[in-house]
């Protein structure tokens, strides 16, 4: 007989029976058990949170649904805590994003560093060092060019040329000027060659923006950094740091990629971070210099970059071990004593590792909604999701409207640039396209994000399911990483070999070795009812478990394993009064970077290397009342939620709407 969890209301489409706790019902005695410091609007915010999840309970709502309103933690089965028999308190989380700071911690386990470093072009250049030049081609570049272009090629190889480029004379046969570009870049791996047509200018050409006199003769237009770097040997890839705030990664990286004259795919990195908050990451980028990439960055607003180095390869996703995390919790209702507690519970304990928020969106509909119509071959119901997903912002209701019209002409002309991928779905279909040419219009990585969505979702409610049914220790048929595999296999691949535990073996585990597959063709799953559950989900999802489609628009979902807790590392906290939530109470990288620039001297570069606290902060003088923050920092690894771990501490949700609701109080 079938488990009354796995065949009732849990299920989000509701697929029969009432036997069994439904989800509001645990959510109702979870909140029950929270009592935050005596504050009644958190009270009376648990108790809506529970009648709101009865009524989903007892009538469901259909997947892909268009909502009136944005998503909450229910949405997306975020529903248990690892120690619900703790009280709980308020705070506001991202009150102003210079209180969430995020540092990439490299694969080598070391937390990134930005240095104090002056960014000015003319800086850059003195403080670097010549570049190396083959002489043993000396001989074959004189063919080509006069002594005084070899002295500017000299001067521009080792960055003292005051122009960003030199141009030289050039053989009319094209074979022969096939020879001076090889002999150029022989001589010179950090020059790049490039051919000026007759009555062309260096303006136009693909590098550079001064301008030139035209001619009627062919010249080569050169410039720093278009070749691999060959100071490291081997290593070509220069690696560096980049702090940002409040931009996204891809932005950064686009903007960044433009100034270099390469495609935003032309430069690597571990993993995004978030837009609203203070980070610092690695990234890597091939056939441009130290020099150059300093340069480039400079025009980016609110960026830093430094702390170079040569590598032989660059960065893939996942190749962090994971990212550290220093927080600021505003207005904070709860004394020593409990803050104490919940904290010394996170460092002991810690938290279940759900897929946050953030990785179902801020709109009408949830990214796990497209990814589930996406994963059912809906394209047009994929389509109009995705459409329909943000019409409560800016005009986007107008343009929502002229959708459901069909006037996908009306609709492109009313959407602002604001909205990529509703402006992309719309280029297509005005021309008259399929949804399906729409859909494939859209960047793969966005196409993925979605179906990466509904596996998430698929993990959140497994895991749920699993904490109910089994509680918080290993029970027989769940799966951990199999440790037996070979040491020379890659560590990607370990992680995708499991095993199943029997009922012998289960004191050599903890809940932190449990894993769950996030959903995918290759997956293996549990030995016991967690299987079910999954099958059960998938077919309420009117998909066949058994048969999942493997290529999705070009994307292979082959799936993935997930720890279902994590225990944090590093964990520090500490209660700070202040009067002025305008003064910062973290540290920022980048305002060490610009007092060093300001001040054209060097500075204490543990001041951004280490993670950062307020000790050295000046306290506000403001005359107002006197509030409490409590500063957190905790080590997480790779694709770990920061907010799930704050969630465990305050017991409170995390959707933007109550965290809006805090703000406001």
């Amino acid at each position: 007989q079938a488990d009354p969890l796995i065949m009732g209301s849990w299920l989000s489409t509701g697929a029969g029976g009432d036997k069994g706790p439904a989800r509001g019902d645990v959510t109702e005695r979870q909140t029950n058990s929270v009592k935050p410091g005596g504050d009644d609007k958190c009270q009376a915010d648990g108790q809506t949170h529970a009648k709101r999840a009865k009524k989903q309970a007892s009538n469901p709502r259909n997947v892909g649904e268009i909502r009136s309103e944005p998503l909450t933690d229910l949405d997306v089965f975020i529903t248990e805590y690892l120690s619900p028999q703790l009280d709980g308190f308020s705070g506001v989380l991202k009150q102003r994003y210079s209180d969430f700071h995020v540092t990439e911690i490299d694969g080598e386990g070391n937390v990134v560093s930005l240095p104090p470093l002056l960014k000015r072009h003319s800086d850059a250049q003195a403080h670097s060092e010549p570049l190396p030049v083959d002489e043993t081609y000396q001989a074959t570049v004189r063919e080509f060019v006069s002594e005084t272009e070899l002295e500017e090629l000299m001067a521009l190889n080792n960055g003292v040329l005051r122009k960003p480029f030199a141009v030289v004379a050039a053989p009319e046969d094209r074979y022969k000027r096939t020879e001076q570009h090889e002999a150029l870049r022989a001589m010179f791996p950090q020059l790049s060659s490039y051919t000026l047509a007759p009555g062309k200018s260096a303006a136009n050409a693909s590098k550079g923006s001064d301008e030139l006199e035209d001619t009627s003769t062919f010249r080569l237009k050169v410039v720093r950094g278009g070749n691999v770097d060959k100071r490291g040997g081997s290593n070509k890839y220069v690696h560096f740091t980049l702090a940002k705030e409040n931009r996204q990664t891809m932005f950064v990286v686009g903007q960044l990629a433009k100034k270099l004259g390469l495609k935003p795919r032309d430069i690597s990195f571990a993993g995004t971070k978030d837009k609203r908050g203070i980070t610092l990451q690695r990234l890597a980028v091939a056939r441009r210099t130290p020099e150059t990439i300093a340069r480039a960055s400079r025009s980016l607003f609110g960026t830093a970059v430094g702390n170079f180095s040569m590598q032989a390869e660059p960065l893939r996703m996942g190749d962090n071990q994971g990212n550290r995390f220093d927080i600021v919790l505003r207005s904070c209702t709860a004394t020593q004593a409990l803050v104490d507690k919940a904290m010394t519970s996170l460092k002991e304990k810690g938290f279940l590792n759900y897929f946050g928020m953030q990785r179902f969106g801020t709109g009408l509909v949830g990214t796990h909604d497209v990814g589930h119509a996406l994963y059912a071959r809906q394209w047009a119901r994929a389509v109009e999701l995705i459409l329909a997903g943000r019409k409560n912002q800016g005009n986007m209701e107008q343009v929502y409207e002229a959708v459901v019209e069909r006037n996908y002409s009306k609709a492109l002309a009313l959407v602002t640039y604001k909205f990529k991928e509703e402006m992309t779905l719309l280029k297509v279909l005005a021309k008259g396209g399929s949804p399906t040419e729409a859909l494939q219009a859209l960047p793969k990585a966005q196409r993925m994000m979605y179906l990466h969505a509904y596996q998430s979702k698929l993990f959140n409610a497994a895991l749920s399911f699993r904490i109910q049914k089994f509680g918080f220790t290993p029970v027989a048929g769940d799966l951990v990483y199999d440790t037996s595999a070979p040491a020379a296999v890659s560590r990607s691949a370990r992680n995708k070999t499991v095993r199943t535990i029997s009922a012998d073996e289960l004191d050599q585990f903890t809940l932190q070795d449990v894993l769950l597959p996030v959903y995918g063709t290759d997956s293996k799953l549990p030995g016991n009812r967690v299987a079910d559950f999954l099958k059960e989900m998938l077919e309420s999802d009117g998909l066949d478990p058994d048969s999942m489609p493997e290529n999705i628009l070009e994307c292979f979902m082959n799936g993935d394993y997930r720890c279902i807790s994590i225990l944090p590392t590093d964990v520090t906290w500490k209660m700070v009064p202040y009067t002025d939530y305008t003064i910062p109470l973290l540290k920022n990288p980048l305002e060490i970077v610009k007092e060093a620039s300001d001040e054209e001297q060097g500075a204490d570069t543990s001041a951004a290397s280490a993670p950062t606290t307020p000790a050295a902060v000046p306290a506000s003088t403001a005359d107002s009342t006197e509030q409490i923050a409590l500063v957190v920092g905790f080590n997480l690894p790779s694709s770990c939620y920061a907010t799930m771990a704050l969630r465990e501490v305050l017991k409170s949700p995390t959707d933007p709407q109550y965290q809006a609701s805090l703000n406001q109080t």
